[in-house]
């Protein structure tokens, strides 16, 4: 297995850059932090890599223009599971228990625990074949 990494080069010009590789796991930390006067922020964890996404300015109103970038985020994280289900099925290897009991043991399996702070969380984890696990600490 290919672990996640990160990389920091620099250009001709010298202005750094910077490139991840998240390679998921079930031992991923992934959740979205919501907060009741600040934009919520995504957050995607897979030790050496963690990274963060949220809106351009934090103390501003959301824009449309944030709206349509989370829209296209949205959309791909959903044409990357659809070719993930389709691979796993096509293998054959997609298990016959996959319902609520199996979401049920997938909260079980990835807890989650409160923002720093003591902010509530409210997480949308990726369940078993596309499903959605959602859960407000």
């Amino acid at each position: 297995m290919t672990p996640s990494m990160a990389y920091v080069w620099f250009g001709p010009d010298g202005a750094p850059g910077v490139q991840a590789h998240l390679r998921l796991t079930g031992r991923t930390r992934i959740q979205c932090c919501t907060y009741p006067d600040a934009p919520a922020i995504l957050a995607i964890d897979d030790a050496p890599v963690s990274v963060t996404l949220t809106v351009p300015g934090r103390d501003e109103e959301v824009t449309a223009d944030d709206v349509a970038t989370a829209r296209r985020l949205a959309e791909a994280v959903n044409a990357y599971v659809a070719d993930l289900e389709q691979r796993v099925k096509a293998a054959g290897v997609m298990p016959a228990d996959h319902g609520p009991e199996a979401m049920r043991r997938f909260m079980r399996e990835h807890p989650l625990s409160a923002a720093p702070g003591g902010q509530a969380v409210r997480a949308s984890i990726p369940g078993p074949f596309g499903t959605r696990i959602s859960r407000r600490l």
